[in-house]
Order: structure tokens, then C-alpha cells, then sequence
């Protein structure tokens, strides 16, 4: 019997808050505590659970991240397990491809969002190697997302991602605010 597989689908989860009232809190207090040059602009030690960053509207944003994660696996990994997500603040201009070694989930929870679209790749290393140009553009094209104020999108972290976004802030405009953040899983 002729049968054909596709043996390595990447689940991608996207939704939103629908609540502009939230975004507008979190933005107006990210605006009030930074000044928007100095943002963070890394992933490196600001978690959003921490006292040190944590602000009462950020909460209802930590709350969502924290029920998407659940959701997302338990629909796509069927697993209830222990977990530990870390919610960080950035500026995040223009961001070079990467993946997130370390975690299990990433994701991004978008607070504004000028311009820039997320792109994201095929995981399979290498696997694009020496096709002809319409099986290349057909099998390993990146898949665009043109990302809003309220989006979320989550991932396995091993999936190669980038934003073509860079902050001119002499240009006026607003600030391309996230919410980038990590979950590991615990053993059990």
C-alpha cells in the first residue's frame, strides 16, 4: 500500500489576549519605570516573576503566558508535569537567528509592535542542502508572522527564529516592547 508520512511537524502555538486595557497598562508603566534607551534588550537575568521587575500590570501578561505554556503542552506533549518559566523584559530591536538551547518551550508575548515581522525556519539542520531551487522554496521557505500588540506565539525551543524589527529612536515611533520568555521541564 502507497502511503506517505511527514515525519516532523513543529507544533507552533499562536493566540492573543484580546485586551487592549492590559497592553495599554503594561506599556504606559514599562514607559513610566525605563527610560527607552536604557530597556533591556536581552534575555539575561530580568524575569518579569521577580520582585526586582515585577509590576501589578504585568500580571494579567504573566497569567496568559503561563496559561498558554500549560496549554500548549498538554495538547501538543500531553504533559501536566512540573515546569518553570522564566518571563523576561526586552526592548528587542532587530534580532539576529537563533534558537534557545537550555529550555524546552520559547515564545514571545508581543506588548508593541511597530513594524517587524518574526520569521521562522525549518529545525532540521542541514536538511536544506543542495536542492534544486523549487524544492528549496517549496520545502525549506521560513514562515513569516507579522506580529501585533497581544500576540503570543510559542515553540519548541529548538526551532531557529528571528524579527527583521530595528528601533530607530529618532524616527519617533513607538517601541517594539515583548515579553520573551523560556520554560523547562522538570523530570519526574
Amino acid at each position: 500500500m502507497e502511503q506517505i508520512n511527514y515525519l516532523w511537524p513543529t507544533a507552533v502555538y499562536e493566540d492573543n489576549i484580546n485586551n487592549n486595557e492590559i497592553i495599554e497598562k503594561a506599556f504606559n508603566r514599562i514607559l513610566v519605570d525605563f527610560n527607552i534607551n536604557d530597556y533591556p534588550d536581552n534575555h539575561s537575568g530580568n524575569d518579569v516573576t521577580d520582585i526586582e521587575y515585577m509590576r501589578d500590570e504585568f500580571i494579567p501578561i504573566v497569567d496568559f503566558i503561563n496559561y498558554s505554556v500549560d496549554n500548549y503542552l498538554k495538547k501538543v506533549w500531553n504533559y501536566e508535569d512540573g515546569r518553570k518559566t522564566r518571563i523576561h523584559l526586552a526592548r528587542h530591536d532587530k534580532i539576529k537567528l537563533h534558537n534557545h538551547s537550555g529550555a524546552q518551550v520559547s515564545g514571545v508575548f508581543y506588548l508593541s509592535v511597530p513594524r517587524g515581522d518574526l520569521y521562522l525556519y525549518d529545525p532540521r539542520q542541514n536538511a536544506n542542502r543542495g536542492f534544486v531551487k523549487q524544492i528549496f522554496e517549496k520545502e525549506f521557505k521560513s514562515e513569516v508572522r507579522n506580529m501585533k500588540a497581544g500576540d503570543i506565539i510559542l515553540f519548541p525551543s529548538f526551532l531557529w527564529h528571528e524579527s527583521d524589527y530595528e528601533y530607530k529612536s529618532v524616527d519617533n515611533s513607538l517601541p517594539r516592547l515583548i515579553f520573551p520568555f523560556d520554560t523547562y521541564l522538570e523530570e519526574k
